[in-house]
Order: structure tokens, then sequence, then C-alpha cells
């Protein structure tokens, strides 16, 4: 920069000027704020109904997971009723019955819950 554009610069930031806010800007500002402060919080997340959900599948994933791979001299033995049951087809087809049932409850009533809408109380 030149030594004259530095003084036309000093010159500019040299004046005192006047600032004043718009007429109303005031104003504007202070219902916006409160607005905002009237304004409802947002919703929090339903961590209370998607958790039993979560561990529910997980916990039906790992029992499927280890009913599904053989059993090794590691795990547990075959002569555990368990594995008793899982080698009579009439009993095994009685366990899928009851677990088939009991999901679809379980699916069931979830969906009742949920659909059933909870009183809301208002300000």
């Amino acid at each position: 920069m030149t030594s004259l554009e530095l003084d036309e610069l000093n010159r500019i930031l040299g004046d005192e000027v006047d600032l004043r806010p718009s007429p109303g800007f005031s104003t504007r500002v202070l219902s916006a704020v409160r607005a905002e402060a009237a304004a409802r919080p947002p919703i929090d997340f339903p961590w209370s109904r998607l958790l039993p959900g979560l561990v529910l599948s997980l916990s039906l994933l790992v029992a499927a997971a280890l009913w599904t791979i053989p059993a090794a001299d590691l795990w547990v033995p075959r002569t555990h009723g368990l594995a008793e049951w899982s080698s009579d087809p009439s009993a095994r087809t009685l366990l899928w019955a009851v677990g088939t049932l009991l999901g679809s409850l379980a699916l069931a009533s979830a969906a009742l819950r949920s659909a059933i809408p909870r009183s809301v109380s208002s300000f």
C-alpha cells in the first residue's frame, strides 16, 4: 500500500460515526427472545421404549446363533436338558411353537402399548 492509501484508510477509520439501530430493532429482538423462551423444549428420544426391544432382539439373535452352532467339547455338553429336547423332533416342534407364540404376544403387546396415546398435559 502506498502512503496515500494508508492516509485515506486512517482517515476512514478515524472518523467518529454515530451508529444507532434501526427503529423497532430492539422490539423485534426482544419479541424473538420471548418467543424462543416460550417455545417448548424438543421431544427427547424414547430410549425407555427402544432399549427393551433392542435387548430382546439381541438376546434372541444370540440364542439363535447358539442354537444353530454345533456344540463342541468347550461348549455345553450334549447331555444337558436343552440338547436332549433339540434331538427329539416333537419336542423341537413344541419349542418352536411356544417361542413363536411368546414372540407374537410380545410384539402384539408392544404394538398396542405404542398405539395407545398417552395423556398430554397442556400448559
